[in-house]
C-alpha cells in the first residue's frame, strides 16, 4: 500500500566548490546539519547524504490539520537550517513536495 508523504529535499549548493576551496567549512556544515531539530522529531525520519537532507513524515495525514501541521514542520526544520547557516556563507535550496510513495 502506497502512503501519502511530505518530502522536504535539501541540498546545499556549490559543495563540490566548498570541498576544494573551503574544506573547514565541512565539518561545521555537518554539525549544523546533525543539529538540527528534525532529528528530535518522532514524527519526522532524516536522512543525510553527502550534500542532501531529506526529511519525510512518518504518519500518514488524517485530516486538513495533520496536513497543514506537516508542511509547518517541514517549513520549520528547512528555516531552522537557514538560521544556522547564517553568516557562514553557505546557501542551500529546498524543494517541498507530497505524493505517495
Amino acid at each position: 500500500m502506497k502512503t501519502l508523504r511530505y518530502l522536504l529535499y535539501i541540498d546545499v549548493l556549490g559543495f563540490a566548490d566548498l570541498i576544494k576551496e573551503s574544506p573547514e567549512k565541512i565539518a561545521p556544515l555537518y554539525h549544523e546539519i546533525s543539529m538540527m531539530n528534525c532529528h528530535h522529531h518522532c514524527d519526522f525520519e532524516t536522512i543525510v547524504f553527502s550534500d542532501t537532507v531529506l526529511i519525510s513524515n512518518i504518519g500518514m495525514p488524517r485530516n486538513g490539520f495533520d496536513h497543514t501541521v506537516l508542511v509547518m514542520f517541514l517549513c520549520e526544520f528547512a528555516r531552522n537550517l537557514m538560521l544556522r547557516l547564517r553568516g557562514s556563507d553557505i546557501h542551500f535550496r529546498g524543494f517541498l513536495t507530497c505524493g505517495e510513495f
